[in-house]
Parts: structure tokens; C-alpha cells; sequence
């Protein structure tokens, strides 16, 4: 018969695979005041504790229990609890921004796994999939589309080959949102359709969560608003069912859905749920706890009220001052101080506002790069070669499209190389005004509306150039 420290883990997991985190949490604080624990115990403690504060976002505190059933495995000298120990890890660093930490543990899991000899070929296989998983998931956020999918089809492939409905739910997410980013949405909403379906099979509410809202921002990409929003919404109520750390990151969705379709009484109601939610999560390492005051600097962004986007301009600068932000959300920072300083570059034809432009997209730049997003980096290189036309630097303007167009087909970003060949064309065609303009020194307001800056601007800011507060936005 189980013993009673048993019987409570056995409990705890049951309660964690229904989604009940909370009932899982307050069985194991329980226990470890009660009982004292086995090596072997305290290992499976310590990793189903950390794994529970993942689950709930609390990323700090589950890194620090994944850390101890890291130690005690070594200690127990059992390799398999080691590797799944890496992986807690893996996913703990990759929801939380730090790819860099990601990359390194996923080849610290390979090189275990090669060496693992008390593993079966089934084994062996569900651990190679979960790892060409984690690959994917890891090469989409950092905009090497080819790689990722590379890795999501063996993945898919593997688990094919085993019939394990948990690896197929996972590499078919992780392949919707790739398919999604390349424009493929056909194919895109057939995987999201899947993961869905096997997810209400094996009543995972999270992953639940995560393809209804997948489902929608595809629809979003499609125009079909509606649909877009039946989803998300859908979504939000299973979030608010499990208390999932996932709310704010719906609630910003949809909050900038409706921002999108001019409900703003709705995005008002999205931002007041997201304060209510935060300010009961008392832990400043929850995942999410910052979105409240970028949504709420979108929301003061689309007011007429001069007085109202000036606090919105503030409140994305100090996002930029933030050490502790991650590079998603000074993307959103940034992109918006560009659209907020050419609105009024627009109406006070102010030539120096530019110099304030130029410096946010070259900080723009700078993440990019070192983020090793490609897609963000061909997307500012189109910007600033629009920007270029503001000032008459028309082949400057020219040799950005051409960097832009040259990332594109390097990276297989089919559509966006096909809207760099008519922005290419488009210029061409357009030669004689640009001239004209110059010559009669046109204000700059009729420059920005040549050279649709603010569509391009618009395209960057519905776009989503990270995974961290998803990652957790797209692949959640």
C-alpha cells in the first residue's frame, strides 16, 4: 500500500494534469510540513513543485525548485530524472526570454540522452521528439523559420511513428505558429485545428487555451474580426476557469483586438481585468505582470486627448527604462514612440522630430540583431527606407528595400519578400514625385503620406516578434 507521502505526490500530479495548480500547491506545502523526505521524495517534491509554479507563471521560484530536483537527481544518480529535470528548465527559460539559457540546455539534454543506456527505443524516441520540439519553439523565436519548421517536422514525425498525442499536440502548435508567420494560414489553422482537438482529448486547459487564442490571431491576420474574436474570448473564459498565468496575455490580446475594431469601451474592460488580475497575483516574478501598463499605453495611444497620449508616450519610455523588461515589450515600446512621434510630426511638420524617430528605430535595430530576429530586423530595414524618403535619400531608401529583400529570401519569408518587390516597383513608379516634392520643397506631412509610413508602421505593431509573454502571445 502507498504510504501517505506518496499517496499525496500520486494526488498532487492527478490534480496538476486537471489544471487545478492551486489545489496541487497547497497539497505539497502541506507535506513539507508535515513529513520528512526521502532523497527520492524531496526529488519528486521539489520538481513537481517547480513544475506547478511554472504552470501558474511564476518563473523565478519554479527555477529555483527545478534547480533543487536538478541537484537531487544527480545525487540519485539517475540520468532519466536528470534529463527531465533540463527540460523543466528549458521551458522555464524559454517562456521567461532567455533563449541564450534555452539553447545551452537543450544541448546539455542531447548530449544525456546519447549517453542514457536505461532507456527504452520508445523512450529514447519520446525524449528525441520533445527535443526537436523544443527546437523549433526556440528557432521561431529567434526568426529562422526553415530551422524551426526542420525541427517541428521530425518532431511531428517521431511522434507520429509512437502515436503519443502529447508530442503531436505540441510540434503542431509549434508548427501553426511558424505556418502563421510565413503567411501559410491555411495550413496554419489545420494544425491549430489538431492541437485543439487533442487537447480537449486529454483535457489539457492550457493548451486548450493557447490554440483557441491561436485560432483567433490567425482569423485576426485573416481580417475576419468577428471570428478573431469569438475565439480569443473563448479562450479568456477557460483562463479565468483555472486562474491560468496566461490571462494577461489573452486579456492584452484582446484588449488590442479591440483597440483594432474600435471597441474601446471593451479595451477599457480588457485593462481593468488585467489590474484586478495583477493586483491579486502579489508575486513581482509572475510572467504577464507587467502587461498591464504597456495595454494601458495603448489604450491612452488612441485617444484625441493630446494630454492622454503624452501619458501614453511616457509610459513607453519607461518601459525602454526598465532593465528587467524583456526585448518584446521595448519592441512595442519603440514601435509605438515611432507612430506617436510621427502623428505629430505630421501635424507640426517639425522636421526634428525624425532625429527622435531615427534613434528609437535604430534601438529597434539593435534588439533585432542581438536578438537574432530576422523578421523584425527586414520589417525596420522596410521602416527606415521609408524614413529615408522623408529627407530625399531616395538611393539610401533604395538599398535599404534591397537589405530588407535580401533577410527576406535568406530567411524563406515569402511574403514579405513579395511586398518588398512592390514597394521596390512602387518606388520606381513614383520617382517623378519624390523629384517634384523635393523641388518644391513639399511639407513633410505630404512626404509621410506618399511614403505610407504609418501602414508599415501598423503591419510592425500587429505583429508579434517574440514568444515571451509568448511566447506567450503566439505560442502559449
Amino acid at each position: 500500500m502507498l504510504n501517505l507521502k506518496a499517496k499525496e505526490l500520486t494526488r498532487a500530479k492527478q490534480l496538476m494534469r486537471e489544471s487545478k495548480f492551486v489545489e496541487a500547491l497547497q497539497i505539497l506545502n502541506e507535506l513539507e510540513k508535515k513529513e520528512v523526505l526521502s532523497l527520492q521524495e524531496q526529488f519528486d517534491y521539489h520538481h513537481l513543485k517547480g513544475s506547478l509554479l511554472f504552470e501558474q507563471g511564476f518563473m523565478d521560484e519554479a527555477l529555483k525548485y527545478a534547480e533543487l530536483a536538478y541537484n537531487e537527481s544527480r545525487k540519485l544518480k539517475n540520468n532519466l530524472l536528470t534529463l527531465d529535470t533540463i527540460f523543466t528548465k528549458i521551458n522555464i527559460f524559454r517562456y521567461s526570454g532567455r533563449r541564450i539559457d534555452a539553447l545551452k540546455n537543450i544541448n546539455k539534454a542531447e548530449e544525456l540522452l546519447n549517453i542514457l543506456n536505461q532507456i527504452s527505443s520508445i523512450q529514447f524516441k519520446e525524449k528525441k521528439a520533445y527535443i526537436r520540439y523544443l527546437k523549433s519553439f526556440i528557432y521561431y523565436q529567434e526568426g529562422d523559420l526553415n530551422k524551426a519548421i526542420k525541427h517541428g517536422q521530425k518532431g511531428l514525425q517521431l511522434a507520429n511513428e509512437l502515436n503519443n498525442k502529447r508530442l503531436i499536440m505540441l510540434n503542431v502548435g509549434c508548427l501553426a505558429t511558424i505556418h502563421s508567420w510565413k503567411g501559410e494560414f491555411d495550413i496554419a489553422q489545420k494544425y491549430n485545428k489538431q492541437r485543439l482537438k487533442i487537447a480537449k482529448d486529454l483535457n489539457d486547459k492550457q493548451q486548450i487555451i493557447g490554440a483557441l487564442n491561436n485560432i483567433g490571431t490567425v482569423f485576426r491576420d485573416l481580417g475576419d474580426l468577428n471570428q478573431a474574436m469569438k475565439y480569443i474570448k473563448q479562450s479568456l473564459i477557460l483562463c479565468n476557469e483555472i486562474k491560468s498565468f496566461k490571462t494577461p496575455a489573452i486579456l492584452d490580446t484582446l484588449c488590442r483586438l479591440a483597440i483594432e475594431t474600435d471597441s474601446f469601451d471593451t479595451a477599457q474592460e480588457c485593462l481593468d481585468s488585467m489590474k484586478v488580475f495583477t493586483n491579486q497575483r502579489d508575486k513581482k516574478n509572475l510572467l504577464g505582470y507587467d502587461i498591464y501598463n504597456l495595454s494601458k499605453a495603448l489604450v491612452l495611444k488612441q485617444s484625441p486627448n493630446d494630454v492622454e497620449r503624452l501619458k501614453a508616450k511616457e509610459l513607453f519610455k519607461k518601459e525602454l527604462e526598465k532593465e528587467e523588461a524583456d526585448f518584446e515589450s521595448k519592441i512595442v515600446a519603440l514601435l509605438n514612440l515611432c507612430a506617436l512621434n510621427l502623428r505629430e510630426l505630421h501635424q507640426t511638420n517639425n522636421i526634428k522630430i525624425l532625429d527622435d524617430i531615427n534613434l528609437y528605430i535604430q534601438q529597434t535595430l539593435n534588439i533585432a540583431k542581438e536578438q537574432k530576429s530576422y523578421l523584425l530586423l527586414a520589417e525596420t530595414h522596410l521602416l527606415q527606407a521609408k524614413l529615408k524618403l522623408l529627407i530625399f535619400e531616395l538611393k539610401e531608401a533604395q538599398k535599404l528595400l534591397i537589405t530588407a529583400q535580401d533577410i527576406g529570401k535568406k530567411y524563406d519569408l515569402a511574403l514579405l519578400v513579395d511586398r518588398i518587390n512592390k514597394e521596390q516597383d512602387e518606388l520606381v513608379n513614383e520617382m517623378g514625385k519624390w523629384e517634384k516634392m523635393r523641388n518644391s520643397k513639399a511639407i513633410m506631412s505630404e512626404r509621410i503620406d506618399l511614403a505610407h509610413i504609418e501602414v508599415q508602421l501598423n503591419r510592425m505593431l500587429k505583429k508579434r516578434f517574440s514568444l515571451k509573454g509568448a511566447n506567450i502571445n503566439q505560442i502559449i
